[in-house]
């Protein structure tokens, strides 16, 4: 059943901006099984016309931060228990500045290449725990600016993960992960907790979750001397769904929320896109 699924529910941790409101976690606890892979291509909208400053409370921008974004997401499976994972996003910028001139800016932005492993399974009757360590590694690809309208921080980092999984005969499950995400300086590094609860079946997924990143150290918003330095922090819900057209095609979309933070814009975000299996 899993390996008949994973697409759907793999393909849903897409990254975007820095500054802006992170995707899902770029990994998860399903696998797709060995020589089993998918690649997905996703659209985001995000806007907010406010932010949080370095201290936590609310400044408003000069008008609506826009962000659309493509990003191509792709996974495969070495082995039943080892799998890869690698995303490429496309940022698009348009805003309008405080001297009211209309900024706009597009750049490929940062390449990620994800590993994980299923160090433990056991089944408990009718249900079945996982655990998973996992590691990232993510780099610029383009020499793109850092400043008020940057697609991303300019940083290189590492993310450490660990990740516990349940899932049950009825299709439902839970998921918790726990990351160290350390960034060479001077991006400041941190910590990230994900909470996810779902459910899916031969032809639908879904799911709702919730995100913490929390980044010690840097600056903060409004003005600081070097914004590779920032210090991003967050919480934020969202909702997922996919559906299976066929055994090799789906869609889904997702909606996310920043509810609040430091640092960040307090931004909506849709997304939508298709997977392919293969």
């Amino acid at each position: 059943m899993q390996k008949k699924l994973f697409a759907a529910v793999c393909i849903t941790a897409l990254l975007t901006t820095s500054i802006a409101v992170h995707a899902q976690a770029p990994v998860d606890g399903f696998y797709p099984g060995k020589g089993n892979g998918a690649v997905a291509l996703s659209y985001s909208h995000e806007k907010y016309d406010q932010f949080f400053l370095g201290n936590g409370s609310i400044a408003n921008w000069a008008g609506d931060y826009n962000v659309n974004s493509v990003s191509l997401y792709a996974t495969y499976g070495i082995t039943d228990k080892f799998a890869a994972a690698v995303s490429v996003p496309y940022i698009m910028i348009k805003t309008v500045n405080f001297s009211d001139e209309t900024v706009k800016r597009k750049s490929l932005q940062d390449l990620g290449v994800y590993l994980k492993y299923r160090a433990l399974e056991k089944d408990f009757g009718s249900w079945n725990l996982s655990l998973s360590p996992a590691i990232g590694f993510t780099t610029p690809i383009t020499d793109y600016a850092t400043d008020f309208y940057a697609v991303g921080q300019d940083a290189t980092g590492l993310d450490i993960r660990g990740i516990a999984m349940v899932t049950t005969d009825m299709g439902v499950f839970g998921e918790v992960q726990g990351a160290g995400l350390l960034r060479f300086n001077p991006t400041p590094s941190g910590a990230s907790f994900n909470v996810k609860a779902g459910y899916y079946n031969a032809k639908i997924y879904g799911d709702v979750y919730y995100s913490i990143q929390q980044i010690n150290g840097g600056v903060g918003l409004p003005d600081p001397e070097d914004f590779r330095e920032l210090a991003v922090s967050y919480q934020k819900v969202g909702v997922t769904v996919a559906y299976n057209i066929l055994s090799s095609l789906g869609v889904y979309a997702g909606g996310a929320y920043v509810i609040d933070g430091k640092s960040v814009g307090q931004s909506t975000r849709i997304t939508g896109g298709a997977v392919v299996r293969f």
